[in-house]
Formats: structure tokens, C-alpha cells, sequence
């Protein structure tokens, strides 16, 4: 679907909370337009588990956005 909207230069948002978009971050930065935005709702892995329960850990999701 990226590999679509990217040929028809048709800009796109995506909201996470995983780590693994980093796979798709070449596809995201062909346009920069391309916007990612990241669920962050504590910084406590503990609350996260609780809340959030197969979600990654805080640390998987930072290293994610300094990638970005």
C-alpha cells in the first residue's frame, strides 16, 4: 500500500505505537510529506505493560523514533 501511495505521490500519515515501522522507513521517507507519529503513553515499561500488554517496551519505541 505504501509502495502505491508513494507512486501516485499521494502523502500519508500513520500513527504507532510498534517498533517495527523501522522496516518501512525507507518507503515513509521517499515523500516528505509522509508523516509517522508515535503512541507514547508513559515512559514506565511497567505501566505500559499493564495498560498496553503485548505493546513494545519504551526503549523499542525511542530507538524507533531517533531512527526516524
Amino acid at each position: 500500500m505504501l509502495t502505491i501511495l508513494n507512486q501516485k505521490k499521494i502523502p500519508y500519515t500513520i500513527l504507532t505505537k510498534s517498533h517495527l515501522i523501522a522496516d518501512y522507513l525507507p518507503l515513509v521517507s521517499q515523500n516528505p510529506l509522509n508523516k509517522i507519529y508515535f503512541t507514547v503513553t508513559s515512559r514506565l515499561d511497567s505501566l505500559i505493560t499493564l495498560f498496553e500488554k503485548k505493546s513494545p517496551s519504551i526503549v523499542q519505541r525511542l530507538e524507533t523514533i531517533v531512527k526516524y
